[in-house]
């Protein structure tokens, strides 16, 4: 959506729409216009599908930071070895249940999205009925903004099913209008799934392969092929994922990973070829509105590096720090001299030709690539950082307080100076108008990996590398498997040289690659592949017996001066001065228990306003 849309959402569509609410069963809504009398035309039912995806930009759809707590990807808050706010803390040590506010708005933000979706999808099948869709154009137009209803329709759906009750919900196909119809009974996870894959079927079907710049953000063919074949491979029917993701791959709509790292998860990359589906922001839009409006156009997800947010846990540090670079990739190296001293230019051709020289002097960056670009920690030297020469001058030093990582895929590091993002627009780091992508590529290539694994077994373990070795190489790491498989796409590069089983690929799969690429992206990405899985105590129980040491790191600054950053590096050897760090998912490991916690239990608000639930 282009900044245009955004207003028009917001000027309009919020005098139109009702509340998540559901004060308006029990009394009439001024504010709500009857099908009778408003979307007569095609511009009026843009109206309210734009509106449709206004409700994505609701941080509870999408959940980000609970799940972020409650799986294994973040520290809850300020403080170590407790956690000082309760509020987040809940989620880390599973003591969360039925009454929660933040499930309650989950579901309600959840609905809403489907709710407006209804209102478009019964104001353009009237347009139809009544025969005021006539022309070719008409027809175009009609069938598009259908098929966009009908994805926000079955994409929320799907977000509900993965979520609530083992996916046994409330199907709502149209808007309900009485206490009546609004008291439906739950659905079946079964009816559910072949609801939202009906809407998504057709969705994938009628949509554009692209829009032009100034629809960017609207769903496509490819977003549509994306959650029909994610929702396939959840329930490990593998020959339709693959038929559906290769969709994806091979379609018209040339998606492809991005190599520059500027690119990636910063305000400059919005709308790259690699996103597939990503939720628009914009801050100043609005900038008399509280950070805590809906209407604001902006996100709070920017404080997931602040005391308010969540940091980086040690495992995940350690992994991101050790993935092996491929020493014959040149981004892997920030100074290279040739055998007279001289600086080699980054840009000139011959400087590949130095690789490997005796004769010349290389520099290895002291963190990958991946690890770069995904979290902040102190030993990555060679990245700009808040407008400072790297990280490593940059992080607080205080890692019993704010820790010693934090991620960068919401984070403003890049347009901004300071790092609590004071500096921020219209209410510093809850209002941030760097936009969510949801869906990306490197996703698609991974679940594409795991399908034709589990697919296969060892007869699709040539299949699998190939797939996540293409994401591995967009990020100059040394490249798995063997080189001298029929599949091995990158004969430049390095490889292991390693011979994988079907069981040592499954737990690098899910252990490393898809964790490390897809870390607090998405949809519930990592819960609901632990639990799919079927590892969600025993990845918490792994996790809460290993032991990681904080030790100091000292480096030369920008000025040249020497600096120490107490206990910021962490390590997984406790040689000379250290501080033990034994506390992650501990509590999270004992609190646990499937029955109650795989899933997230139907609201309390709902079984009280819900006659038809028992």
């Amino acid at each position: 959506m282009n900044i245009l849309n955004k207003i028009l959402i917001f000027s309009i569509a919020s005098t139109l729409m009702m509340s998540c609410g559901e004060e308006w069963l029990e009394e009439t809504d001024p504010n709500r216009i009857s099908t009778d009398i408003y979307w007569a035309n095609l511009d009026e039912t843009e109206t309210t599908l734009v509106s449709t995806y206004a409700a994505l930009m609701d941080e509870s759809v999408l959940s980000i930071e609970i799940d972020a707590w409650r799986s294994d990807m973040g520290w809850p808050g300020f403080g170590r070895p407790i956690p000082n706010k309760s509020d987040l803390s809940l989620w880390y040590y599973h003591t969360y249940n039925a009454s929660n506010i933040a499930i309650d708005e989950k579901w309600k933000s959840t609905y809403l999205v489907i709710s407006r979706a209804n209102q478009t999808i019964e104001g353009l099948e009237a347009l139809m009925q009544n025969g005021d869709i006539v022309t070719e154009e008409e027809i175009d137009e009609w069938n598009i903004q259908m098929a966009q209803a009908r994805f926000l329709r079955g994409l929320a759906h799907f977000y509900l099913h993965s979520a609530f009750n083992k996916g046994s919900i409330v199907i709502r196909d149209e808007v309900a209008k009485t206490t009546e119809e609004y008291s439906k009974p739950l659905s079946t996870s079964e009816e559910v799934i072949s609801f939202f894959r009906t809407d998504l079927r057709f969705a994938e079907e009628n949509l554009p392969v692209a829009y032009d710049e100034g629809n960017q953000g609207r769903a496509t063919s490819g977003a549509a092929a994306t959650i029909l074949g994610t929702s396939y491979l959840y329930e490990a029917d593998y020959d339709s994922a693959i038929f559906f993701l290769e969709k994806v791959e091979n379609g018209d709509a040339a998606y492809a990973l991005v190599r520059d790292t500027d690119l990636q998860f910063t305000t400059a990359g919005e709308m790259n070829e690699e996103s597939i589906f990503e939720i628009s922001y914009e801050n100043g839009v609005y900038p008399t509105r509280s950070v805590w409006d809906g209407w604001s156009l902006t996100n709070r997800l920017a404080q997931s590096h602040s005391s308010d947010g969540w940091v980086v846990p040690a495992w995940l540090v350690w992994k991101y720090k050790k993935e092996e670079m491929d020493t014959f990739d040149i981004r892997n190296y920030y100074t290279v001299l040739d055998n007279n001293g001289a600086p080699i230019p980054a840009n000139e051709p011959s400087r590949l030709a130095h690789i490997g020289s005796p004769l010349d002097s290389m520099l290895v960056r002291n963190v990958p690539l991946r690890c770069s670009k995904m979290i902040a920690i102190v030993e990555d030297e060679q990245t700009e950082y808040y407008q400072q020469p790297s990280a490593t001058e940059s992080l607080r030093n205080a890692h019993q307080g704010w820790g010693f990582a934090y991620y960068k895929k919401y984070s403003n590091y890049d347009i901004l100076s300071e790092i609590t993002e004071s500096d921020q627009p219209n209410g510093g780091v809850r209002a941030s108008g760097k936009n969510v992508t949801v869906n990306r590529l490197a996703d698609v290539y991974l679940m594409l990996a795991e399908a034709y694994l589990e697919k296969e077994g060892s007869a699709g373990l040539d299949m699998a590398l190939m797939y996540i070795n293409r994401v591995r190489e967009r990020w100059g790491l040394k490249l798995r498997g063997q080189s001298s498989s029929s599949l091995a796409e990158f004969s430049s590069k390095t490889y292991e040289e390693e011979s994988y089983t079907y069981e040592m690929l499954r737990d690098t799969l899910r252990f490393i690659e898809k964790p490390l690429e897809m870390s607090v992206e998405g949809h519930q990405v990592r819960w609901i592949d632990l639990r799919r899985w079927g590892v969600l105590k025993e990845n918490f129980e792994k996790l809460a017996s290993e032991t990681y040491y904080l030790h100091d790191y000292t480096f030369i600054d920008s000025k040249g001066s020497d600096q120490t950053r107490l206990r910021m590096s962490v390590q997984i050897d406790a040689t000379g001065s250290s501080e033990s760090l034994d506390h992650e998912y501990e509590i999270s490991a004992l609190n646990f228990n499937e029955e109650a916690h795989a899933y997230f239990p139907i609201p309390l608000s709902e079984l009280q306003s819900n006659a038809s639930i028992k």
